[in-house]
């Protein structure tokens, strides 16, 4: 993020695409417009690269996954607490299938159920069934509610060759909800490239978020109005 000029984005889009393969969907729009938008909103969204990797925090909170600008970039929500074994084996099917859909897999997953599962403390085992070239382990405990255990390993279950999968959080959504459970996963090339882009993706968030520091709670709140692309849910939002 130290540079001595500003980047253009066309030389953000060369650098991510060059340097960790990540290059822009052709089907999609631009960033979301926040009408009004606060001038340390503003600020925050011309920090170099946030917006071709995140969308302000734009989709609803009842959505259970959403697409990025880049070619494999997508996020889902892992937050299970207070749903039923039901709903938890649905939710996690559901991200399930966004990530089949969205990578060209060398595994799949074919089921998912919760088992032992306690609604009031967000605990239990969570139950793969899949097929993979992977080693994956096929149950999965869940403790405070958080599915990031289980979408580690449909991670793993589904990474194309060649590539890792990086997970992190959009950090407008860390501003305006801390404990927010929404996790955004890029495909990086293998090898040194994934550490670099873990560092580029920090440096940036705190330019972010350093500017959001007296933004608002208005102003980080999830749009009404979104541009479909920005969702891709099965079956409906």
């Amino acid at each position: 993020m130290r540079r001595r000029h500003r980047l253009t984005e066309l030389e953000q889009r060369e650098h991510l695409a060059l340097r960790f393969g990540l290059i822009l969907r052709r089907d999609f729009g631009p960033l979301a417009v926040r009408e009004g938008a606060s001038s340390e909103v503003r600020r925050a969204l011309a920090v170099p690269y946030y917006s071709l990797l995140h969308h302000a925090n734009v989709v609803p909170r009842a959505a259970t996954a959403q697409r990025g600008r880049l070619i494999g970039s997508i996020a889902v929500q892992v937050d299970a607490a207070g749903l039923s074994a039901r709903a938890v084996s649905a939710r996690a099917e559901q991200i399930a299938r966004v990530l089949i859909a969205e990578y060209d897999a060398h595994g799949i997953i074919y089921g998912v159920r919760a088992t032992t599962w306690d609604s009031a403390a967000g605990t239990g085992r969570v139950d793969l069934e899949l097929a993979s070239s992977a080693d994956v382990p096929s149950q999965h405990a869940v403790t405070g509610g958080d599915l990031t255990p289980v979408l580690t390993a449909m991670l793993e279950a589904v990474r194309p060759a060649g590539t890792e999968l990086a997970v992190v959080r959009d950090p407008f959504d860390v501003r305006e909800q801390p404990a927010s459970s929404w996790r955004w996963v890029f495909p990086i090339r293998s090898g040194e490239a994934v550490e670099e882009f873990h560092d580029l993706h920090r440096e940036m968030s705190f330019a972010v978020l350093s500017r959001l520091v007296t933004a608002q709670p208005r102003d980080l709140r999830p749009l009404k109005s979104v541009p479909a692309h920005y969702v891709d849910l099965p079956g409906g939002q």
